[in-house]
């Protein structure tokens, strides 16, 4: 499952577990969690057809969340997420990833919990 090796990538990657060790968490943080943590999303799952049918070729969105208690902490976690994945191609567990590319980015802040954020948005091209 590429939720999976997501995950494994992203807890793997030295420069972001020593910021948030294996605090990386699909669709949603606990309502407990230590902050600074990462989320993550997909948001979108297209796949490569041909006249042939499926080629067994995807590349779904996924939206990448930093969350951390001020600016400079959660820019410091996106970087390192951007690090992690950006043009990343290789096999993570029994997944192949042809490239992991990144798109855009946005700033946020949650009023609610005081806190920032940071919008990482990625295709992410993988075997099915």
């Amino acid at each position: 499952m590429i939720e999976e090796a997501l995950y494994t990538r992203l807890t793997g990657y030295a420069g972001l577990a020593a910021l948030i060790g294996a605090r990386v968490y699909p669709d949603k943080a606990p309502q407990d969690a230590t902050y600074p943590l990462v989320v993550y999303q997909r948001v979108s799952g297209p796949r490569v057809h041909s006249h042939q049918g499926f080629s067994n070729l995807a590349y779904p969105r996924f939206q990448f969340t930093a969350w951390a208690d001020d600016f400079k902490e959660v820019r410091e976690l996106a970087a390192q997420v951007k690090l992690a994945l950006d043009g990343y191609a290789g096999t993570v567990g029994s997944e192949t990833i042809y490239a992991i590319l990144i798109g855009n980015e946005l700033d946020i802040f949650n009023n609610a919990t005081n806190r920032n954020g940071a919008l990482i948005d990625a295709v992410v091209w993988h075997k099915e």
